[in-house]
C-alpha cells in the first residue's frame, strides 16, 4: 500500500504543480486498529511556485485529492500549515508523530526542529476539547451509535487529560493513552469495543455504552473547569516561521 500511496503523491506533485514536504497516515491504520473496512487516511504538506504567494487573489490552500472508500487523501500548503502551527493547531501535532509516514522530504527537518517551542498547552486543549464536544454533538445524539465514532470522541479527552498532567503534547497513540487513562471497566469496555471496530464492518452501529458516555460526559466538564482558570505560558514570535517560510521558498523553488 506505501508503493500505492507514493505513486498517489508523485500524481498529486505533477497535476498540481507542487512539491511536497510530508505525508503520512493519520487514521485507524497509523494507530494499530484498522479493519479489513478501514479507509485510508493520507494527510500531506506541499509547497507551490515562489509566484503562487505573490498575487493579491485569495489562493486555495487545500488540495482534496481523492476521497473514497478506500482513499481519504488531504493535504495543506505550507503557507497554511505554519500560522496554524503557531496557534498550536492539533493536526499539525498529530501528523508530526504519526507511526506511518509514506513520504518526507529532507526540508521537513527545518519544521520538526522548531515545532515544540509553538506548542500551546491552553490553545491544545480548547482545540481537542472542542472537537470532542463537536463529535458528542454528532455521533452520540441518536440511540444507536456509530461505534467507531467513540474512538473520535474518547482520542480528544484523553489528549485533554495528558495535557492537563503534562502540559506537552499527548501521545499519538490512542493506544499509550487509553491505558494510561482507564482502569477497571471502563478499560475492559474499551478493549471490547476495540474488538468490535477490528473485527466488524466499518458501519456498524449498536447501543450506547453507559460507561463511556459516563465517562465522557464527567472529563468535559473537568476540562472546562481546568480552563476557566488556567494562564497559557507559551508565547513565541511568528517571525521564525515568517523566515522558515522564504528559506523553504528558497531551497525548493527558484526565488
Amino acid at each position: 500500500m506505501k508503493d500505492i500511496i507514493l505513486n498517489k503523491v508523485k500524481e498529486i506533485e505533477e497535476k498540481e504543480n507542487v512539491k511536497i514536504l510530508y505525508c503520512v497516515e493519520i487514521g485507524s491504520h497509523a494507530q494499530g486498529y484498522a479493519s479489513s473496512y478501514s479507509d485510508y487516511d493520507v494527510r500531506f504538506v506541499y509547497i507551490r511556485p515562489t509566484e503562487y504567494y505573490l498575487s493579491f487573489d485569495k489562493k486555495q490552500d487545500v488540495i482534496e485529492y481523492e476521497f473514497d472508500d478506500i482513499y481519504d487523501i488531504c493535504g495543506w500548503d505550507i503557507a497554511k500549515t505554519l500560522p496554524l502551527l503557531y496557534k498550536s493547531n492539533i493536526n499539525i501535532f498529530e501528523w508530526l508523530q504519526s507511526t506511518v509516514v509514506y513520504y518526507e522530504s529532507e526540508h521537513w527537518q527545518s519544521v520538526r526542529d522548531i515545532c515544540d517551542k509553538y506548542f500551546s498547552s491552553k490553545n491544545a486543549l480548547y482545540n481537542y476539547l472542542n472537537l470532542a464536544k463537536q463529535n458528542v454533538r454528532e455521533y452520540l445524539s441518536d440511540t444507536k451509535v456509530k461505534l467507531k465514532k467513540y474512538f473520535c470522541i474518547l482520542k480528544p479527552i484523553f489528549c485533554c487529560k495528558w495535557i492537563m498532567e503534562y502540559g506537552t503534547k499527548p501521545p499519538f497513540l490512542f493506544s499509550d493513552l487509553y491505558e494510561k487513562y482507564s482502569d477497571g471497566a471502563l478499560k475492559n469496555t474499551i478493549e471490547n469495543l476495540l474488538q468490535v471496530k477490528i473485527n466488524s464492518n466499518e458501519v456498524i452501529y449498536g447501543n450506547h455504552y453507559s460507561i463511556i458516555d459516563e465517562f465522557i460526559n464527567e472529563e468535559i466538564l473537568k476540562v472546562e473547569n481546568f480552563l476557566a482558570n488556567y494562564e497559557n505560558k507559551n508565547f513565541h514570535s511568528i517571525d521564525e516561521l515568517d523566515r522558515l517560510f522564504v528559506d523553504l521558498l528558497k531551497k525548493l523553488w527558484e526565488f
